[in-house]
């Protein structure tokens, strides 16, 4: 799946006054959109923890998220299902990032709770719009 999807990436850089006062759990298997998604949100000002697979995510998203960007479809398991499960111990607010555009995977990613639903390919400055609510 490497390479199949892109975005659209404009440098964005952090107001040098801005405290860091969020975390991002990215979990992504695309290596290229994974690095893409890191370099723009740490450019931004945020932290970033980041995993390819389900596995890699159980073992380091326990640390405090304050945001999950979650690709559905990961090599070793579903998406939503593992927001679900990462949910058990605390309720994180999640942006779903896939390149499946049907109603029925958008309706269970809402089901699970998440936020919103972006479909690939995105604008990284739209996305980081979409939190602004939080």
């Amino acid at each position: 799946m490497s390479g199949r999807f892109f975005i659209f990436y404009d440098t964005i850089t952090a107001s040098k006054n801005r405290e860091i006062t969020m975390t991002i759990g990215i979990i992504e298997d695309d290596s290229l959109l994974n690095q893409a998604l890191e370099i723009a949100l740490q450019n931004a000002g945020y932290y970033t923890i980041s995993a390819h697979t389900r596995k890699e995510a159980l073992d380091l998203l326990r640390e405090k998220v304050d945001v999950f960007l979650i690709d559905i479809g990961l090599p070793d398991g579903n998406g939503i299902e593992l927001y679900q499960e990462l949910q058990m111990e605390k309720r994180i607010p999640a942006i779903f990032l896939t390149a499946r555009d049907e109603e029925k995977e958008m309706l269970l990613a809402f089901d699970a709770g998440a936020q919103d639903y972006v479909v690939k390919p995105f604008s990284m400055k739209v996305l980081m719009k979409r939190w602004k609510w939080y």
